[in-house]
């Protein structure tokens, strides 16, 4: 755990110095997605949770890879780890017009509105988040919000009153090449 936390207090150093590099090539989204899936299906399995994929194919994006799979990681990290016992976790793609757009979402959340702007702050936690003291530091939001910025993306979070807690990655073809 401590080893995470500070790789990603380096990498969010590294980012906000400038000295992230950025190589732009063709990635298949959804593979990408299924790639990164396989880190945590062992322990959504485990938790019981009903996952759900909505996938446009093809869905290619002109980005760096390596950057693009450390924020999905993180937000399917955050997803399974808050999603509750036997809830809901689900991963949408959809592209369009030069667009790609990236849902990730889970039931469990106890985030309020007020609370919501404050995900993508570093070491922040919601109360809910309170229960895992010592297992979670509250980077992976606010590194995954550097790396989008970087890829060119926008980054943005809600939750609602029925405790669903969405993360939406929004890539155009000016910023991130989508076709």
């Amino acid at each position: 755990q401590m080893q995470a936390m500070v790789e990603n207090l380096l990498a969010l150093a590294r980012a906000e110095a400038g000295q992230v590099r950025i190589d732009r090539g063709p990635v298949d989204v959804p593979e990408l997605l299924a790639d990164c899936w396989k880190a945590v299906a062992e322990r959504a399995q485990a938790r019981g949770l009903d996952v759900q994929w909505r996938l446009d194919r093809p869905c290619i994006l002109q980005t760096d890879a390596e950057k693009l799979r450390q924020v999905i990681y993180s937000l399917f990290d955050n997803a399974v780890t808050y999603a509750d016992a036997h809830g809901r976790v689900w991963i949408d793609v959809a592209s369009g017009d030069g667009t790609v757009t990236v849902r990730v979402g889970n039931t469990g959340s106890r985030l309020t509105a007020e609370q919501v702007p404050h995900v993508f702050e570093r070491f922040w936690r919601g109360d809910a988040a309170r229960r895992d003291v010592g297992l979670r530091c509250g980077l992976g939001l606010a590194l995954a919000q550097k790396m989008v910025a970087l890829l060119g993306g926008r980054i943005s979070a809600e939750s609602t009153d029925g405790g669903e807690f969405v993360v939406t990655l929004n890539f155009d073809g000016t910023a991130g090449g989508a076709r």
